[in-house]
């Protein structure tokens, strides 16, 4: 596993892998060296994944494979990083400090630089050709595979398949891509779907609840109308002739009651000053006899 080029400066010194692939893996990785890194372990054991986490690691927008789980560091430029992956959701920090991520070829190059052992050991160097067909017959189980396809008569590996290969790979990071991004629309689509269906349920909760207000304020209404009508019903007999014109008609008669308290005031004052008139004539209690007035109206 090479993890660093000249030009790129760049060293993965931890991986973690949780989830790839749908499937759990926990393979973690540390104290990787800034060269030449050889990962060897039977098939199945995860070399690959971990592998493709390096590339989830540097390209976590484009990485077609499910939702992973992987976290990792590593330094760039001679500068720190921390880079946490868990499907679409992405943290970065520099130095500690969270970060926007690291600035990386386009995704659409990441395929260059990953390759297969196959891939690797036929770019190899003839002096050093025995070393990679050994290495390349263990990695197949001890077969001699290209050997094998030379007697069957299907020729033999030629170097310009690794442009083929590397096409195929690229290819197929772009097909992972748009089925990641197809899978992303259809959660998204989903979760459309069921924000319409809220949308609609609060829609028809609104309008029952305002018929629900409306039928309550029926109900006030005819409550009030009812109570109007009991009270109503509660004044005398008396009241039910009223003609509407009753506060006209009192204030005239306390007029009236009034005009007819000064005239007997007035009427009282004329008998108590008669009454005195009388008690200062000396005139009998009982008034004359009759005949007396007369005779005394003719003597003068």
């Amino acid at each position: 596993m090479p993890t660093a080029t000249a030009d790129a400066a760049l060293h993965v010194r931890r991986l973690a892998v949780q989830r790839m692939y749908g499937r759990s893996f926990g393979l973690d990785v540390e104290g990787l060296d800034p060269g030449v890194n050889v990962i060897a372990g039977p098939n199945g054991s995860g070399k690959t994944t971990l592998a493709r986490a390096v590339t989830v690691l540097l390209w976590p927008e484009a990485h077609g494979w499910g939702r992973p789980l992987v976290e990792g560091t590593f330094r760039l430029g001679g500068e720190p990083w921390r880079v946490d992956v868990e499907g679409s959701r992405v943290q970065c920090q520099k130095d500690g400090v969270p970060a926007s991520p690291p600035s990386m070829p386009p995704p659409g190059h990441r395929g260059r630089y990953h390759m297969s052992l196959r891939d690797l050991l036929a770019a190899t160097e003839d002096s050093e050709r025995a070393l990679a067909d050994a290495i390349l017959q263990e990695a197949q189980g001890g077969y001699d595979v290209p050997g094998a396809a030379g007697a069957l008569g299907f020729g033999e590996y030629a170097k310009g398949k690794l442009k083929e290969t590397r096409e195929v790979e690229e290819a197929r990071g772009r097909v992972e891509a748009a089925r990641s991004l197809h899978r992303d629309l259809e959660r998204k689509e989903r979760s459309l779907r069921r924000l319409r269906r809220e949308r609609d349920e609060a829609r028809a909760a609104a309008r029952r609840r305002d018929a629900l207000e409306q039928a309550l304020a029926v109900v006030r209404a005819e409550q009030e109308r009812q109570e109007a009508e009991r009270a109503f019903n509660a004044f005398p007999e008396g009241m039910q002739a009223l003609q509407g014109d009753e506060a006209d008609r009192l204030d005239r008669l306390r007029a009236d009651r009034e005009a007819a308290v000064e005239k007997r005031e007035e009427a009282t004052a004329q008998r108590t000053e008669a009454e005195a008139r009388i008690a200062e004539s000396r005139l009998p209690a009982d008034g004359l006899p009759d005949g007396t007035l007369d005779t005394l109206r003719t003597a003068l």
